[in-house]
């Protein structure tokens, strides 16, 4: 398995995009778009070890003041 980390959703795409063009500089971060929801997912990894996700999670919290989630996904996006 792998795992995500979902950073912050967004409806506004341009707010996704900011946030995701601070992340990449430290973290792999992508995009996720959920049309059926209409939001913007930015997310980190994928990981395949769950500690280390757990790791950046924390560091991720705190410096943003953000309330991530770790997502379980079965295969990771390319």
């Amino acid at each position: 398995h792998h795992w995500v980390i979902q950073v912050v959703t967004y409806k506004d795409e341009e707010d996704a995009k900011k946030m995701h063009g601070i992340l990449r500089y430290d973290y792999d971060a992508y995009i996720k778009f959920f049309p059926k929801n209409k939001y913007y997912s930015v997310r980190l990894g994928p990981y395949t070890n769950k500690d280390e996700a757990l790791k950046d999670q924390q560091k991720v919290n705190s410096k943003f003041h953000v309330k991530s989630k770790i997502i379980k996904i079965s295969q990771p996006a390319n």
